[in-house]
Order: structure tokens, then C-alpha cells, then sequence
């Protein structure tokens, strides 16, 4: 599939794909100059379910994406990021969430290339692992020596949600250019018992205040403020097998 938005045109999409066999799916997205892109991608991954999606952005000079996305995993998913900042001013921003559950397996590689000057990049990925999941994360930012003037960001926040869940997470910088400003994180947790004690004793059910802790979590990055969204992530989190 391939998006182009032509210059000085500012569009917003909102896009859905259900995975229930095998799905091999690549996007490329043009925006050139002085446009702007607002993406919303939604994907269910159901079980036995295997998807590859790729989504390979290219920005111009002065031009903006912002791209929001939630995966909900109980098969296999694989994901891949390559924002590609080739025009001076360029901006990107991308905010997704993925959950899995069962014995689903999510894996998410992120590419942030500033090969231009003045480009900002943003990037938080933040994972929610139930059941006996899987999760991997893999992020790198590249700063050409060109690029000068660079401002980039990228973190991973993971939260494990059972016993039997793991999780790796692998960020990486590649920096060719003194004259910028560049961080990257990433952490891998669990609910803090205390916070879970707390909203029990003022009379919340266990399953509810998991909820709370998990909007918490995930709610800022989720479009729309979308309660429809939050529930199929904490089913899916919390999803047993029959």
C-alpha cells in the first residue's frame, strides 16, 4: 500500500487490519514538502495468526507525521518502523502500544534516520505482556554527520503482567554528528504491589484496579482516548486459554 501526501496538504487516516491466517503487508508513506500526516493504525493478531507489517515513512522538508498505533497479539506479529527524516525541518512523532497475551508473540523494530538537519523525531513504545507472551522490542536511531541541529527520543516502557511472561528490550543510538540532542531508555516491570494494595483497600476489585494501573500505563498513547481500544487491550492481556 502506498500513502502520498502532496505538498502543503495536511490528512488524517484511520486504519484497521485484522490478522487471522498469514498476513505480509508493507506500507510506504510520502510526505513531502510542508505536509502534515495524522495515521491512526489499529491490528488485532488472533490466534494461530501470523503477520509481518512493515511501515517504511519518508519525510520532506518541513513536513509532519504523527502516527498512532495499538496491536493486540494472541498469534505471532512482527512489526517494523523506518521513519526516514530526508528533508530540513522535518518532524515525526510515533506512539504505539502493543499487548500480548496467551502464548501470542509480538516482536517491534523501530528505525529513526535523521539524514537531514533541524529534524525532530519522538518515539515511545510502551508493551503490556500477559500469559506466557512474548515481547520484543528493537529500536535504533541514526544521526547523519549532516544532520545537524538533530533533536531525537526514543523509549521503551514494558509491563509484564504474569509470572510466565518475558520480555526483551534493545535500543540502540548511532550518532555521526556532534551538534544534537539525543536520549533513549527503555525499562521492564512490574505492577508496583503497593499501588495495587492501595486501591484494593479503598474497595476496588483486584481485576478493576489492574484495569486502573493499566490505563495508567498505556492510556496517554492510546488514540482517541478510546475505551473500546482499552478494553480489547486488557482482555487480551488477561485472556485464558479454554
Amino acid at each position: 500500500m502506498v500513502i502520498t501526501v502532496q505538498k502543503g496538504d495536511s490528512i488524517t487516516i484511520d486504519y484497521t487490519l485484522e490478522s487471522k491466517d498469514v498476513l505480509d503487508k508493507t506500507f510506504d508513506i510520502f510526505v513531502q514538502d510542508n505536509a502534515q500526516l495524522k495515521l491512526f493504525y489499529t491490528e488485532k493478531t488472533y490466534c494461530n495468526a501470523q503477520s509481518t507489517i512493515r511501515f517504511v515513512c519518508n519525510l520532506q522538508r518541513s513536513s509532519t507525521l504523527e502516527f498512532f498505533f495499538v496491536s493486540t497479539v494472541l498469534g505471532k506479529s512482527k512489526h517494523e518502523f523506518n521513519i526516514q527524516l530526508n528533508g530540513k525541518g522535518a518532524c515525526a512523532k510515533v506512539y504505539g502500544v502493543s499487548a500480548t497475551g496467551l502464548k501470542g508473540t509480538s516482536e517491534i523494530i523501530t528505525s529513526q534516520e535523521h539524514n537531514a538537519s533541524d529534524t525532530t523525531s519522538d518515539l515511545i513504545v510502551c508493551s503490556a505482556v500477559g500469559g506466557a507472551s512474548r515481547a520484543l522490542y528493537q529500536g535504533n536511531i541514526y544521526i547523519d554527520q549532516n544532520a545537524f541541529r538533530t533533536q531525537a527520543a526514543q523509549k521503551n516502557k514494558t509491563l509484564l503482567l504474569s509470572s510466565k511472561a518475558r520480555a526483551r528490550s534493545v535500543p540502540g543510538l548511532e550518532v555521526l554528528n556532534n551538534d544534537v540532542q539525543c536520549s533513549h531508555g527503555s525499562a521492564i516491570g512490574q505492577f508496583d504491589e503497593d499501588q495495587l494494595w492501595y486501591l484494593q483497600s479503598r474497595g476496588i476489585e483486584l481485576k478493576n484496579a489492574q484495569r486502573l494501573l493499566l490505563e495508567g500505563f498505556v492510556g496517554e498513547l492510546i488514540p482517541h482516548n478510546n475505551s473500546e481500544s482499552m478494553q480489547h487491550i486488557f482482555n487480551t492481556v488477561y485472556k485464558q486459554e479454554k
